[in-house]
């Protein structure tokens, strides 16, 4: 299979690289080269959340694939921590603290 993946930033080239270790034969296309500071996920430092507010899938998808990332390559991730203040009782915050706490409880980050 021959695939062409446009956009060389962390969900391109981790997507050209899963296919690639499944046999394909992928080219990677960014405007401005692979790696650059001026993609969405490029530069200096980013962040991985695992939790996207009440979407269910968002934490399974960001462990499956920050598991993958780490196989790929574990200096390419540093833990740290964060902390996030919220006041609403409804909003995104609030929705994704309910649904973190029942996709992680008991299990721990990788």
């Amino acid at each position: 299979m021959r695939v062409v993946v446009i956009g060389a930033g962390v969900f391109g080239s981790w997507t050209a690289r899963w296919l690639q270790r499944r046999g394909a034969s992928v080219t990677l296309v960014d405007q401005y080269g692979p790696g650059n500071p001026l993609a969405s996920s490029g530069d200096e430092s980013r962040v991985t959340r695992s939790g996207h507010g009440p979407d269910d899938h968002y934490p399974v998808w960001q462990r499956r694939s920050l598991t993958q990332w780490l196989e790929l390559d574990r200096s390419l991730f540093v833990r740290t921590g964060v902390l996030w203040f919220a006041q609403a009782d409804d909003g995104f915050e609030a929705a994704l603290g309910r649904h973190a706490r029942a996709a992680w409880h008991p299990r721990r980050a990788p």
